[in-house]
């Protein structure tokens, strides 16, 4: 009787230790799935990133860089709407280019880890011109939250722009 008991224990034992095998044998691929997914998601992101700083300093550039503050100026004097704005396709992507990069760029600065820059460094570079972009775009920036319903939109370029006053 005990054997027969037994051999059912070992039977069930078999088949639940089958069963977890089972499970964990689909569980972690797919957690390992998920992990690589992020790497790389981390890693687009970053040469992203890369990729826009690269282009920051160069002569064409600095010209889109020219044109789109401007535009500001040209919001900020009352000389320009927003519609008017982001009715032009080569206003609206010059500026909003414009935006992208200084977003791309706060990111770049004060995100930590492997690709984050040190701000006191970054600081020293590019105090100045991130002041002076972020003041030219301010306003324009406060009514685009508006327009398009995003309080977080350029919210990293906001902050940069934050530390560096301080």
């Amino acid at each position: 009787m005990f054997e027969v008991l037994a051999d059912e224990v070992n039977t069930r034992v078999i088949a639940n230790v089958s069963a977890i095998v089972a499970v964990v044998g689909i569980v972690i691929p797919f957690l390992l799935a998920v992990v690589q997914y992020r790497a790389d998601r981390k890693l687009a992101a970053r040469d992203a990133v890369l990729t826009t700083l690269e282009t920051w300093g160069t002569r064409d550039n600095a010209n889109e860089r020219f044109e789109a503050t401007e535009i500001l100026k040209k919001y900020n004097s009352d000389d320009l709407t927003l519609g008017e704005i982001l009715d032009d396709p080569v206003m609206s992507s010059k500026v909003i280019s414009f935006l992208d990069t200084n977003e791309y760029l706060a990111l770049y600065t004060l995100v930590d880890g492997d690709i984050g820059m040190r701000v006191d460094i970054s600081k020293r570079m590019q105090r100045g011109a991130i002041l002076r972009y972020w003041n030219s775009s301010n306003s324009f920036v406060r009514e685009l939250r508006k327009h398009t319903e995003n309080p977080k939109l350029y919210r990293e370029f906001e902050r940069l722009a934050k530390v560096f006053s301080e």
